[in-house]
């Protein structure tokens, strides 16, 4: 968490290349709700946004294999910008001194959450 007076994120850039994703009610309720995360003021919350496709890898551990979901996830702070294409999604994160792209195909089962600091809670 980080407050201060007066304080303020940057509006996320949404940039819309193709429409047939607008068409989807997971993908509209992920923007509206990136959207509304950078309208917090004064006392801003940490959030991961975490995406997956509802997919599994087979994945050898310690005590044996296991089947394990694949998602994509990112601290929302760091989100620049979002580009939607027809069939998948580009976001655009800052690092350091670049900004890097994350990639997220957009397929039947798809499905998105936000994991809040615990502080958000309270």
């Amino acid at each position: 968490m980080i407050q201060g007076y007066n304080l303020k994120l940057s509006p996320v850039e949404i940039d819309w290349r193709e429409y047939k994703l607008a068409r989807n009610s997971e993908v509209k309720e992920m923007i509206k709700e990136i959207q509304s995360y950078f309208k917090q003021e004064n006392t801003i919350y940490d959030a991961c946004l975490v995406m997956t496709n509802n997919e599994y890898e087979n994945v050898r551990g310690e005590y044996g294999g296991y089947r394990r979901r694949i998602d994509y996830e990112f601290n929302l702070r760091y989100l620049v910008k979002v580009v939607l294409y027809g069939k998948h999604i580009e976001f655009h994160i800052a690092n350091d001194k670049d900004i890097s792209i994350v990639s997220v195909e957009i397929k039947r089962k798809f499905f998105y959450f936000i994991e809040w600091e615990s502080n958000y809670y309270k």
